[in-house]
């Protein structure tokens, strides 16, 4: 996922931030728990890039709940690299699959 520069490819700060969640989440829950719960990504909005991260950059990715309904829920992420500088934000909408 890093072309030859090792840059890494933008499609993977929408998984960096759905799989954060998704850690984050699982945290959470009871061991007995984290082998039934599953999720589906289903969409991406308001996807700001404006950054890139190459092999061996340090990033910083914080997640923060902007809303729960039911089995849906709305996560916005924000990636910043090592030295502050702003790499990505969006939000992402995932659902809950049991």
């Amino acid at each position: 996922m890093v072309d030859a520069a090792g840059r890494l490819d933008e499609s993977c700060y929408i998984e960096m931030i759905a799989q954060s969640f998704a850690a984050s989440h699982g945290f959470h829950l009871a061991a007995d728990e984290r082998p039934l719960h599953k999720g589906l990504l289903l969409g991406v909005k308001n996807l700001i890039i404006s950054g890139e991260a190459h092999v061996g950059d340090q990033l910083r990715i914080d997640i923060r709940k902007l809303i729960r309904f039911g089995d849906f829920c709305v996560v916005e992420g924000v990636i910043h690299h090592e030295d502050g500088r702003f790499i990505v934000s969006g939000e992402i909408k995932f659902m809950a699959a049991r």
